[in-house]
């Protein structure tokens, strides 16, 4: 994979973080963090209604780490949830693409951490 296509997020992908949000949001703007060693991840910020939220993509293409942990993006998913019942600060997830079938490599998206505000979609808590 290039650099260049790490830096960009298909318009597949960004239609499946749209449906996960909402989908009425629209995306202002995408921006590849750095850091990750088991992961490509990206923050995305979204304009829903008349608020703007920060999302983050973290998809997984390490294929080694994968095939050890077929359930990876489940794993990931149910321990912020946990951690989120704990009232500590943890980044809450939206939705998760456990085979890849959406994102083409399993994937989780989230709320940004710092972002403290607990994200509802049509007024309903996501848990």
């Amino acid at each position: 994979m290039s650099l260049n296509a790490e830096l960009q997020i298909p318009d597949h992908i960004l239609k499946w973080v749209i449906e996960a949000v909402d989908p009425q949001a629209i995306v202002l703007s995408t921006n590849r963090l750095h850091g990750g060693i088991s992961s490509i991840v990206h923050s995305i910020k979204l304009q829903v209604y008349h608020s703007e939220i920060t999302v983050v993509l973290r998809q997984f293409d390490n294929t080694e780490w994968l095939v050890e942990e077929p359930d990876l993006t489940l794993h990931e998913s149910e321990s912020l949830r946990w951690a989120a019942k704990a009232d500590i600060a943890t980044p809450q997830i939206i939705a998760y693409d456990a085979t890849g079938s959406q994102c083409g490599i399993p994937a989780v998206l989230l709320i940004y951490y710092l972002d403290r505000r607990p994200y509802t979609r049509g007024g309903q808590h996501l848990e």
